[in-house]
This record gives C-alpha cells, sequence and structure tokens, in this order.
C-alpha cells in the first residue's frame, strides 16, 4: 500500500527532514503539509494547507481525510516559556490534532516526532514522553515514536 501522509512542522528543522525524505520515498504518493506560514516550494506529491490555529482544525478537517499516516513533527522547546504554555503546544495540542485525525481517519498510523533526549521523567510537567503515553491510550489506530539523534 501507499504511503498518503500528513506532515505538522515541516518548517522546522526535523519536520523539514520528514517532509524531504517523503517527497523522496518511492512508497510515499502523496504528502499533506499543514503549516502556520508557506512551505516556499512545490513538488508533484505535494499539497499545503496554511492554517493558522491548530487547535481550530475543524474548518479544514474535510481535506484531512483519505490519509494513512502522519508525522506529528511540531513542537516547542521549554525554554523561555510558561509550563502551562509548553503542556499546551506539547501535549494539548497534539492530543487534539492526533483526535481530529483518527475521526477522519481511524486507520491512519500516527508518528509523534520529538527531539533527542526526551522521555517522560524528564524535568517539565509534562514532557514529550508523557505525550507519548497518552497518544497509545487513544485511538485504537497504530501510534509510533521517533526521536531526532543528538548531535
Amino acid at each position: 500500500m501507499k504511503i498518503k501522509a500528513i506532515i505538522t512542522g515541516a518548517t522546522g528543522m526535523v519536520g523539514e527532514g520528514v517532509l524531504l525524505e517523503c517527497l523522496e520515498n518511492p512508497q510515499v504518493e502523496e504528502v499533506l503539509a499543514i503549516n502556520r506560514k508557506p512551505l516556499g516550494r512545490s513538488h508533484p506529491k505535494l499539497k499545503e494547507i496554511v492554517h493558522k490555529e491548530f487547535f481550530s482544525l475543524e474548518p479544514i478537517a474535510a481535506q484531512l481525510a483519505g490519509y494513512n499516516a502522519c508525522f506529528f513533527c511540531l513542537g516547542i522547546s521549554s525554554v523561555g516559556i510558561s509550563k502551562d504554555e509548553y503542556k499546551r503546544i506539547t501535549y494539548d495540542l497534539t492530543l487534539h490534532v492526533g483526535q481530529i485525525l483518527a475521526r477522519q481517519n481511524p486507520a491512519m498510523t500516527f508518528c509523534y516526532v520529538t527531539g533527542a533526549g526526551t522521555d517522560s521523567r524528564s524535568g517539565t510537567v509534562v514532557s514529550p514522553g508523557s505525550t507519548q503515553s497518552s497518544t497509545h491510550s487513544g485511538p485504537p489506530a497504530p501510534v509510533r515514536y521517533a526521536r531526532s539523534a543528538r548531535r
């Protein structure tokens, strides 16, 4: 089966790498990038939705149907922001997007991509590791985790 993937965070370092790999991979038939700002690139496999508010995906939900994979690469550093804002982006947003995608694509594989060295025992109130635990306890579709390599 060919892969039809949604990628979030494709304007960031890790997300851009995932995007480039998907565009070059012959097993990937189509890529939908959902971003807050334009990618500034085109490719025959690439579709793009520029959408500023990820907590309000309902207006574009119908466009998210028909995909069988998601690489969720959207994230932020905990440096310089409040614990509440970090939780809102790292945890709440991930689960919100995952739930909407699961409704549109019940058999979708959701790949949560985090930075190197993150796990549920980190010192922040909510860590990418605890987000992994929550996404795994969600919909029955497969959930995968990936961490970028340390440099």
